[in-house]
């Protein structure tokens, strides 16, 4: 099989992988995207996580962080938990419970270094736009698997409400 056909079945494995979201999850079933296990839409961010399969064949939990207004960018995921000066929140995806990370989470976005009047540093920021971060993780069955996402969106100008460890059910990846 070729490279690329290869790389057309990786859709189709993660849909294999996904079993449907939990009782109480915030995602809605129909029309959504195949893999699409969770969402959220707080903070003027929409979040959207989903599985997909890793280079080895292992899980991968991915979350696409959009700004829901042009303009606004997330903050670095290596930004103090607190801001800096009190300004900002890192993007964060945080697993617990059957899903151990595996290595740090992967953003696709590479930071850029923002001043802003009265942080005495500049704030490492992601573009304006969307930011993928994607987690590997090991799963172990017959515990309830924790999801957490933390962000702030903010322009130039102009800064949203945070959102601290807000939590999401996802169903465990598997077979269906």
């Amino acid at each position: 099989m070729t490279t690329r056909g290869v790389a057309s079945l990786v859709p189709v494995l993660a849909a294999v992988l996904v079993t449907g979201c939990s009782a109480g999850a915030p995602a809605a079933r129909s029309g959504a995207a195949a893999g699409v296990v969770g969402t959220v839409r707080e903070g003027g961010v929409t979040v959207v996580l989903a599985w997909s399969v890793g280079r080895g064949g292992e899980p991968v939990l991915t979350a696409r962080f959009t700004p829901q207004q042009p303009g606004f960018h997330l903050y670095s995921a290596t930004l103090p938990a607190n801001g800096v000066d009190g300004v900002g929140r890192p993007t964060r995806l945080e697993v617990g419970g059957a899903l151990a990370p595996v290595g740090a989470g992967v953003a696709d976005a590479r930071p850029e270094s923002l001043r802003v009047s009265g942080v005495d540093r500049p704030l490492e920021v992601y573009p304006d736009g969307p930011v993928t971060v994607r987690q590997q993780v090991r799963v172990t069955p017959g515990r309830p698997s924790l999801v957490w996402v933390t962000y702030a969106a903010c322009s130039r100008t102009t800064c949203l409400p945070p959102v601290i460890r807000h939590r999401v059910d996802v169903a465990l990846p598997g077979p269906s």
